[in-house]
């Protein structure tokens, strides 16, 4: 496959782009560990289990699945975390941090998640169907409480005389 390569002109910086999205990579590492997202190539593999990963970073913190290791710890309340991310996410339970903001209404959110679930109120979108009366919800956690509550025999208890 042909990278593209470029130069801007009256610049020094190489640019390279994926064949397939036409991103625009620093550097031709970059845009070769990007181009697996289309070709699906998994060169990463798990030698515990069948997991295999786009990137060697990504095989390292699935690795700490197997091995328990849970690196990043909350200096507040002393959980800990396998990925940093994760930590930095829930810091924002302590500071009160709410950087996502809702372009509709403004509404603030802690978790990006959860401005993505909040924004199908304003879109009217419903992706989770029910299979036995069609009902759609907005979460799976919402379906799936449908489906207990008006769909699952209720038993009822013996009583006694």
């Amino acid at each position: 496959m042909d990278l593209v390569h470029f130069s801007a002109e009256g610049t020094q910086a190489s640019k390279y782009q994926c064949p397939f999205c036409k991103k625009i990579s620093a550097s031709k590492q970059a845009l070769q560990k990007h181009i697996r997202v289309h070709t699906g190539e998994k060169p990463f593999s798990c030698s515990v289990c069948e997991s295999a990963f786009t990137q060697k970073v990504h095989l390292e913190i699935h690795m700490r699945t197997h091995t328990g290791e849970k690196p990043f710890g909350c200096s507040v309340c002393g959980k800990v975390f396998r990925v940093n991310s994760t930590l930095t996410s829930h810091m924002r339970t302590h500071s009160g941090e709410k950087p996502f903001s809702c372009t509709v209404c403004h509404k603030s959110f802690s978790h990006k998640s959860h401005i993505a679930v909040h924004m199908r109120m304003h879109t009217g979108e419903r992706p989770f169907s029910c299979s036995q009366c069609k009902k759609t919800c907005t979460t799976r956690s919402n379906l799936r409480s449908h489906v207990k509550y008006k769909h699952t025999q209720k038993r009822e208890t013996p009583h006694s005389e």
